[in-house]
């Protein structure tokens, strides 16, 4: 199986589109160990997502659920090597995680598997999609599928090495904010147990916990609200660059035809020396 894949392309609408690609779409990295007897794939921008077979097919989602028929998205095959696994990916349409059988799934047929993805430290694939709250998860590794234009080894690493110190950074928060959303979640364990609440209801309540946690939590919240600025900024310097090489070279074949028109002189005979 391949070391490093990637998830590009469009979810279709209303599948929570605009929040399932900023989770979800990416570059993921195999990991060592085997689940279900099958590959297993963590996402190389967040950790907290992962890709595996779950007995019934492949699917994405948080990586505490590793191993169970739950998740974003999936892709119903028995085959346990991924490049083998062939069939439309699906989307699920409710907010929240979801299992195969109590969630509503809606075909993606604009959602790709990119296989033999280039090493972090070379190029990778982002979509054209261009929305302001897009982040590093959908630039990183980036060639621009529609203007072909790459970034130069050092303007990668020095991004990489951006994104790297990120990832750390978000670490050192993680125990805080899972002890927080632990608090968070109480209530809602409860009333699962009380039968008050069915287990779509206990997910939902599990990711907007973590979602508020994350936000009481200041230096995290911070960190988040620069990175966002920070991809922001680089998006528009690399589309601005993308612009201007393409200016580029439409003067460069008008200054061409009007200088080859100038070395064939008036009569249009090239002129002698």
């Amino acid at each position: 199986s391949d070391e490093t894949i990637a998830l590009v392309g469009e979810l279709p609408r209303p599948a929570n589109q605009e929040a399932y690609e900023r989770l979800i779409l990416g570059v993921y990295n195999r990991r060592s160990e085997l689940v279900n007897g099958a590959p297993s794939y963590v996402k190389a921008s967040d950790g907290r997502f992962m890709l595996w077979h779950d007995g019934r097919g492949w699917c994405v989602g948080f990586a505490s659920d590793k191993g169970r028929p739950r998740g974003y998205i999936r892709l119903s095959s028995d085959k346990k090597r991924l490049e083998d696994a062939i069939g439309t990916w699906q989307v699920n349409t409710e907010k929240g995680l979801g299992s195969w059988l109590d969630a509503s799934w809606l075909d993606a047929p604009g959602l790709r598997l990119l296989r033999h993805v280039p090493p972090a430290d070379e190029v990778s694939v982002v979509g054209e999609r261009t929305r302001d709250q897009k982040d590093a998860e959908g630039r990183k590794r980036a060639i621009d599928l529609t203007e072909g234009t790459m970034e130069t080894p050092r303007k990668r690493s020095r991004v990489d090495d951006v994104e790297t110190r990120v990832a750390k950074a978000r670490s050192l928060c993680a125990s805080e904010v899972d002890a927080r959303a632990h608090e968070l979640m109480e209530e809602a364990v409860r009333e699962f147990i009380a039968k008050k609440v069915d287990g779509a209801e206990l997910e939902r309540r599990r990711e907007a916990a973590r979602e508020q946690a994350e936000k009481e939590h200041p230096p995290l919240s911070a960190l988040e609200t620069a990175f966002a600025a920070y991809t922001a900024a680089a998006a528009a310097e690399q589309a601005a660059e993308a612009k201007r090489e393409a200016a580029e070279a439409t003067l460069e074949a008008a200054l061409r035809a009007l200088e080859k028109k100038g070395e064939a002189g008036p009569s249009g005979v090239k002129a002698e020396a």
